[in-house]
């Protein structure tokens, strides 16, 4: 599987492994990407298209660094339920997000259906291994204590692929001036 998706700062990224070190301590639960940096995925495929790249590099050309909200605790429930940190979508957020779907949708194969922009849930996981619900209550209950309004700002977008470990298989810094 491959992943394009938008890296947090430093600070934030700190803020979130220390989350997943106290999830693992706490409850064994192992951190939710075998290796890559927490981030907030914009799209999901089996494979890509090795136009990709060119496509990703236009678009950071035109994106300044966007600041992301986290504003609080999420769960998606199901047979395998995921505790996430949730990410307001806002109006800006969800256009980068509408327009590099549009991008690079047909330059893949094995989409992630739950990603398309009137699906995307914007968030960063927190647990990802099958969960009993006595877990998920502990979990969210240990975890809840806490306020989650961050504002972490993301000048990072990845492509990330996961085998054995998830890796980064290429970062691009989003270029343009603030506010454009």
């Amino acid at each position: 599987m491959q992943r394009i998706a938008l890296l947090l700062d430093a600070a934030h990224s700190a803020r979130v492994e220390a989350i997943w070190r106290l999830l693992h301590t706490q409850f064994g639960v192992p951190a939710p990407n075998d290796g890559a940096p927490p981030h907030c995925t914009l799209h999901a495929a089996e494979r890509y298209d090795a136009a990709v790249g060119e496509v990703l590099a236009e678009l950071v050309s035109t994106w300044s660094p966007l600041t992301l909200r986290v504003e609080g605790l999420g769960l998606f429930t199901g047979p395998r339920p995921i505790v996430y940190l949730a990410i307001a979508r806002g109006p800006q957020l969800a256009e980068r997000q509408r327009v590099l779907f549009e991008q690079v949708d047909h330059l893949a194969s094995g989409v992630d259906p739950y990603l398309a922009p009137d699906r995307w849930m914007p968030h960063l996981t927190l647990t990802r291994v099958p969960l009993t619900p006595a877990q998920v209550g502990a979990i969210v209950s240990c975890l809840s204590s806490e306020v989650y309004q961050w504002r972490a700002v993301s000048s990072r977008l990845a492509l990330l692929e996961s085998g054995v470990r998830t890796t980064v298989v290429r970062q691009l810094t989003l270029s343009a001036a603030w506010g454009e």
